[in-house]
């Protein structure tokens, strides 16, 4: 290589300031470590999105005007006799208590039994609604007799509550089956309600609880509170009761804490790397400084994270490994070259010159080829990728100096001593002999045989044939159902899975070797299942109601003449004396659209329950509209909204003797409805389902019994086609679903509130 190449001019200018250029990067590498501390590693799915995703904005909007955005579900199972016991009512009130004092815990929108939100939606002796809460606020009497009146009255309240019970109470029979209290379209059937409650028994109960978005930020510690609040029941009540823990938040945190569980393996994987260098070498320098120059690029690039505050998720522990990888590779090809070198002319200035001038240009193309990748994935609008790419292409920058350039100065530096041909190893010649001897000889057959084998195991897990089948049978094929799909979606490869599977991305199903260790399925895998066998569903989806007109501003005085008449219209202020109560639910036709929207969430096979103050309207129809004396729960076709033909089809519940043509407005008996749930809970109660403060947005809570990417895209496929067909119906064209595309919306992201156009 001539002596005025660009590897050349480099490698005399960095050996000739060595000093200066070490003390630089070891600067560099010093005050990057300070900023290690800093790195923002959470699990936050929704900053893998750009907040300009209207899924994302909704997501946002919803957590922070009703929560219900990090739930967690806690399932509590009594192994002997039902919940209905003295004993389990107090553990559970004291329980509820703990989870709902956690950091970061939202107590407003807790649910259990113990909880504020659920009353008894019952009549009282003398026939006046009864609204008072299931149990006592200041918990079970310590008489035992009136211990055993609350837990009965407890058990009564909640068998007749069609909206809570389905969700909070689960029943098995007498052989261990799960009995259901919902018919097979998921609504309240009085039959099979009653013979559940006669031939079956309440064998669990659940806790949903609902965090701050903030916990994402302090993981580690929250997860340790909170495994350390379940162990503690556990050791006092695991011999009578089994308890269960799912949730996002748990999901999410689990991972992050397993991460630190098993940083241990890194610290491993150095050790192997320094073994094989000094096999390889023979030196302690030629084994610690190619560690050195990579752990500096590291520590480079963490301190970067930490400096720049960005939201990693716990998918960029790929970064650092990443560069470990790829360091370790560019230090070893370094190292050798230095000490061949060495051996070549005895001394380390010369063979620090020449090994990084004959590398230099080499691992520039190689590190650039990678940047251009990095390059490439950055314009992906994802912030995981984005992440990815500018930490990654700051890192593989940074090995140029670290390793190429730093590597060979350390080694003049603190030079090793030379050993008669150190530089050809009997390892190396024996493997590069086999290995030509394998492909230019006779059995050169057999790489080729594994490369077939490989390639047709592809293609036939990744079900690629009938990918392409499908997408050339054209129109005439489109009868199937799944052709149809596989075109629309080109889903070309239809055996690879789509989406992400949670659950299955954070955990394996089972312990590696597990029947071995006696170990068996991983905890948060195990519990998920269990609960999503006891349960309607586990993973919520939260459908934000909102009118499509803003509300009315309040009439002023120019709203009237000097004679005190009005001028203007209710079309265009409100008087709160004279207009009707405001807000999409208190309109009637409104929420019979909505209760028949939830009608058909509910008859969805992968929808197991929803939930939203519209089922607790239904259920204030059917509990005031009962005939005195009677129980509520032999009412059930009165669980309806009022409309005039649900009126006029259930007289004997609502026409007057004195005028049988006659029936109460529907909007009057809403707004009425409203008036009491307003008046008789307390502050917060309702906010996770709807804004009291003007009855203009509300929230649908679906449970999903299903966590396969393929089902869980189908939902949304329906729902939004549900939507679209029926968006000029009565009612539903009053409404706006979710953040819709173009509109501008404020929210807090972390830092200050944020104005989003999506």
């Amino acid at each position: 290589m001539p002596e005025s190449s660009f590897a050349t001019r480099y490698a005399q200018f960095v050996v000739k300031n060595r000093w200066i250029v070490v003390i630089l990067l070891f600067a560099w590498a010093i005050v990057s470590a300070f900023y290690v501390k800093d790195v923002n590693l959470r699990n936050d799915p929704d900053s893998l999105l750009p907040l300009t995703n209207r899924y994302i904005a909704t997501n946002l909007y919803s957590d922070q005007h009703f929560g219900m955005g990090n739930i967690m579900v806690w399932g509590i199972k009594v192994k002997e006799g039902d919940i209905f016991q003295p004993w389990f009512i107090e553990m559970l009130i004291e329980m509820y208590g703990d989870f709902s004092s956690l950091d970061f815990a939202k107590p407003e929108n807790f649910l259990g039994l113990p909880s504020t939100k659920v009353r008894n939606l019952g009549l009282s002796e003398n026939g006046s609604l009864d609204l008072s809460r299931l149990i006592p606020s200041n918990g079970l009497a310590e008489d035992k007799s009136s211990r055993l009146e609350q837990v009965a009255f407890l058990k009564t309240g909640i068998q007749r509550h069609p909206v809570l019970e389905p969700l909070l109470v689960y029943y098995e029979d007498q052989n261990g089956n799960k009995c259901e209290v919902l018919d097979d379209e998921g609504k309240f059937s009085k039959i099979k309600a009653a013979h559940t409650h006669a031939s079956c028994q309440a064998k669990a109960t659940f806790i949903l609880g609902d965090f701050e978005n903030e916990l994402k930020d302090d993981s580690l510690a929250w997860i340790a509170k909170t495994k350390s609040l379940l162990e503690d029941y556990e050791r006092r009540y695991g011999d009578r009761v089994e308890f269960l823990t799912s949730g996002e938040p748990y999901f999410l945190a689990s991972m992050i804490e397993e991460i630190w569980d098993k940083a241990f393996l890194f610290a491993i994987s150095l050790l192997i790397i320094l073994f094989v260098l000094y096999y390889e070498f023979r030196h302690w320098s030629c084994s610690v400084l190619p560690l050195v120059g990579v752990g500096i690029t590291i520590v480079m690039t963490l301190g970067l994270m930490g400096f720049t505050q960005f939201k990693l998720t716990t998918m960029m522990i790929l970064t650092p490994v990443l560069l470990l990888a790829i360091g370790i590779g560019h230090s070893m090809q370094i190292t050798r070259r230095f000490m061949q070198e060495l051996h070549k002319h005895g001394e380390a200035e010369i063979a620090a010159v020449e090994s990084i001038r004959h590398t230099i240009v080499p691992a520039f193309l190689s590190i650039g080829t990678d940047l251009h990748g990095f390059f490439a994935i950055s314009f992906v609008d994802i912030s995981f990728y984005k992440a990815y790419a500018y930490f990654g292409i700051y890192g593989m920058a940074t090995l140029i100096f670290t390793t190429t350039t730093l590597i060979p100065l350390l080694l003049m530096i603190a030079p090793p001593k030379l050993h008669d041909h150190e530089d050809e190893r009997s390892w190396e010649n024996y493997v590069g002999t086999k290995l030509t001897n394998l492909l230019t000889g006779r059995m050169k057959w057999i790489p080729l045989l594994m490369l077939t084998g490989i390639i047709w195991a592809s293609v036939h897990y990744t079900e690629l044939g009938r990918g392409i089948s499908s997408m050339m049978a054209g129109e005439s094929g489109r009868s199937d159902p799944e052709v149809a799909r596989i075109q629309d979606q080109f889903d070309i490869m239809p055996g690879v899975e789509k989406g992400i599977h949670y659950p299955r991305a954070a955990f394996k199903e089972h312990y590696l070797l597990g029947d071995l260790f006696g170990e068996g399925e991983v905890k948060p895998i195990a519990d998920l299942n269990k609960i999503s066998e006891m349960m309607p569903g586990v993973i919520s989806a939260n459908i934000i109601i909102r009118s499509r007109d803003k509300l009315l501003p309040a009439c002023g005085p120019e709203a009237r003449n000097e004679d005190d008449e009005r001028i203007l219209g209710p079309d265009q202020c409100y008087d709160d004396l004279e207009d009707p109560p405001q807000g999409i639910f208190n309109d009637a036709e409104v929420v019979k659209a909505l209760s028949d929207f939830e009608d058909e969430l509910r008859r969805h096979p992968n929808i197991g329950f929803t939930s939203s103050y519209v089922q607790f309207l239904k259920t204030m129809n059917m509990v005031l509209n009962t005939p005195l004396g009677q129980s509520p729960i032999e009412h059930a076709n009165l669980y309806a909204i009022p409309s005039l033909d649900h009126m006029a089809a259930n007289r004997y519940a609502y026409e007057d003797p004195d005028d049988p043509e006659y029936f109460p407005s529907p909007n009057t008996t809403i707004n009425l409805y409203n008036g009491i749930f307003d008046n008789n809970t307390e502050s917060g109660e309702l906010d996770s389902f709807i804004n009291t403060a003007d009855w203009n947005e509300g929230l649908i809570v679906a449970f999903i019994n299903t966590m396969e990417p393929d089902l869980t895209h189908q939902i949304i496929r329906d729902i939004q086609r549900y939507l679209i067909e029926h968006r000029n119906d009565p009612g539903m064209d009053k409404l706006k679903f979710g953040i819709e595309a173009g509109e501008e919306i404020n929210v807090e992201t972390g830092i200050g509130v944020t104005r989003i156009i999506t």
